[in-house]
């Protein structure tokens, strides 16, 4: 039971993570099939990096605040934020390409590409991006 003031951090901090996740996520979902809709002239991809764009901008401010209550300069962590991003955004258009490849619907070749950028970015930010306030986590739990 000495245990319960970290794990109830820990929980804490995954929950702010989804419901930001949540949020990212939407403006992902909204922007995409927005350009899809009204601008057809661009390809998925396309519409799929402008849309993770969007999404990772509210991502930085509210995990870098809200999740992780980062200390220091937010400058210092744009770059680590940046470059983890860019690997999402990766991952993220070579699932979406993949998935649609195998003929399989605009929604599901989004829902899985979102999917595996969200794992990535959770991995990153907590134990790259924002790894000194997991040890003021951890340090506060003891």
């Amino acid at each position: 039971m000495s245990d319960l003031p970290g794990h109830r951090a820990h929980v804490a901090e995954l929950l702010r993570f989804v419901v930001v996740g949540v949020s990212a996520v939407a403006t992902d979902f909204c922007v995409y099939f927005a350009i899809i809709h009204f601008s057809p002239a661009f390809s998925p991809s396309i519409a799929k990096a402008i849309s993770f764009i969007a999404g990772a901008c509210i991502s930085f401010v509210a995990n870098r605040g809200f999740v992780f209550r980062a200390e220091g300069r937010a400058s210092k962590q744009v770059l680590p934020f940046t470059l983890l991003y860019l690997v999402s955004l990766g991952l993220n258009n070579a699932v979406n390409y993949g998935v649609l490849a195998l003929l399989a619907p605009k929604f599901v070749a989004w829902f899985l590409a979102t999917g595996t950028s969200t794992v990535s970015n959770f991995i990153g930010m907590k134990f790259i991006v924002f790894k000194k306030n997991e040890n003021a986590i951890q340090g506060s739990a003891t």
